[in-house]
């Protein structure tokens, strides 16, 4: 492990994400230009496609200080403690493989975060799109109230949340709350902040931060 504390550590933990992972690497590279006080984690869960073929040939050429880590239980929360425990920032954030960040979303969420020390994560608005005619069914159900309720995906307002997406979290919250649960398949980030509201950290959400969302192409 490197002995250097960064700024910010970004974190995709991935599995056959081929379509997308390029995008998304290219997404974030734009939130750091003229700014190298930052890392890239891609944490495999054994993808058996393309994804670290095209993630590698991608960023030999780039002058990013990144790491490739294996993840071989393969879900979500065993990715990001993976992810965690080997970072170097002083803020982590971790956006889905299949999902861009738009322009100033990391800039703005870290000016947020050193400006209010109450605040443990701060996350913004999901724009919804699809690839594929029946993807497109899937991403009018995840934009509609109806289908999704208040969140992130139909809320453009900004102020205090129950849960952020592609949170950007102080690295030192997990030092008190612990890692996301492994034994959870699904909801583990709802049990860390939980556990985050608990410990008295509070969430954000930032309207001017945007980011896209792929949806899935099936049920």
């Amino acid at each position: 492990t490197q002995n250097f504390i960064m700024k910010i550590s970004v974190l995709i933990v991935v599995r056959n994400e081929e379509k997308y992972i390029i995008n998304c690497i290219k997404s974030i590279e734009l939130q750091f230009e003229n700014n190298d006080d930052w890392e890239l984690l891609i944490i495999d869960g054994e993808s058996y496609d393309k994804t670290l073929y095209y993630a590698r040939n991608y960023l030999k050429n780039k002058n990013i200080k990144y790491k490739i880590l294996n993840n071989p239980n393969k879900t979500l929360a065993a990715g990001w403690n993976i992810g965690i425990i080997n970072s170097n920032g002083e803020y982590i954030i971790r956006p889905d493989a299949h999902s861009e960040l738009i322009e100033n979303y990391i800039k703005i969420g870290i000016n947020i975060l050193d400006s209010n020390n109450d605040i443990a994560a701060v996350g913004g608005r999901l724009i919804t799109k699809s690839k594929t005619r029946f993807g497109n069914v899937i991403k009018e159900a995840l934009s509609l109230k109806i289908g999704v309720g208040n969140s992130f995906r139909t809320s453009q307002k900004s102020g205090y949340t129950d849960t952020v997406v592609y949170g950007i979290y102080r690295k030192q919250i997990f030092n008190k709350v612990g890692l996301f649960d492994e034994s959870l398949i699904r909801h583990q980030d709802n049990d860390l902040h939980k556990r985050i509201k608990d410990y008295g950290g509070k969430f954000w959400q930032e309207s001017s931060m945007k980011a896209i969302y792929y949806c899935r192409e099936s049920l």
